[in-house]
């Protein structure tokens, strides 16, 4: 089915942490592709930084909020979406990088089967990166971390995840407005695990889309940072609290 003009139209909400010349990268490629309909761009800066865009290119199609206390992603999404009006909401990671116009190919996924969809995510070789992923059980992340220490790489993205990280998505308004969008209680990591998962006991699609691709470097903080460690594990603690968890093996099983 194809959508008309009015019904493939996005607000488009990018956080940006200090990620400066990625920024202007990914709005760069917006710019170049034109995406139908994107005419509804929210950027926060959630800590002061030199970004190096001319915020003058887009007129009043950019919208930009500055913290002034830096907040979780789940919040700042959670500001940057609210009273939206567009059919369909787009959550982008600063650090994506476009080829192609991935907005309304997603969207057309979604006609009559609300939910939300992703693509496939690359990095700069053309590698498949583990975005689509079986439930976080602490089996599964046991394994996970058994593979890095023998020097394996991620493990290849599954077919029919559970879950989808959240550095790409586009989420049917009346959805995200369901749903309440992330849940404000994770900080930083899970918040995309949780809401797939509420999406999905609510009875919403969600499509992995491998035919559409973006590119996104992993930075993999969490493996690096203590401070990225302790909300990753923090993070994970509330999931496997949280009633969308339990309610969702049991779903599965």
């Amino acid at each position: 089915m194809t959508l008309s003009d009015d019904q493939k139209r996005f607000t488009i909400s990018v956080v940006s942490h200090g990620h400066g010349a990625m920024l202007a990268a990914l709005l760069d490629d917006i710019i170049r592709l034109r995406p139908k309909g994107a005419d509804d761009v929210v950027v926060t800066l959630n800590i002061p930084e030199a970004h190096g865009f001319d915020r003058s290119r887009w007129g009043a199609a950019l919208r930009w909020i500055d913290n002034p206390v830096p907040k979780g992603f789940a919040a700042n999404h959670n500001a940057a979406l609210r009273g939206a009006r567009h059919p369909y909401l787009a959550v982008v990671n600063p650090d994506v990088r476009l080829n192609d116009d991935a907005f309304a190919a997603l969207a057309s996924r979604l006609t009559g089967q609300p939910g939300i969809a992703a693509p496939m995510v690359t990095d700069s070789q053309d590698h498949k990166q583990d975005s689509a992923r079986l439930l976080p059980t602490p089996g599964a992340l046991a394994g996970r971390a058994m593979r890095r220490l023998a020097g394996a790489g991620p493990a290849p993205p599954v077919a029919t995840p559970d879950w989808i990280a959240g550095m790409f998505y586009i989420i049917d308004r009346p959805v995200w407005e369901a749903l309440n969008g992330f849940d404000e209680g994770y900080f930083l990591y899970c918040e995309d695990v949780d809401l797939c998962l509420r999406a999905r006991l609510a009875g919403f699609q969600l499509r992995y889309e491998t035919d559409i691709r973006v590119l996104h470097d992993a930075q993999r903080d969490s493996h690096r940072s203590m401070r990225h460690l302790s909300w990753h594990l923090t993070s994970l603690a509330r999931l496997w609290r949280s009633a969308a968890y339990r309610d969702y093996r049991v779903m599965a099983e």
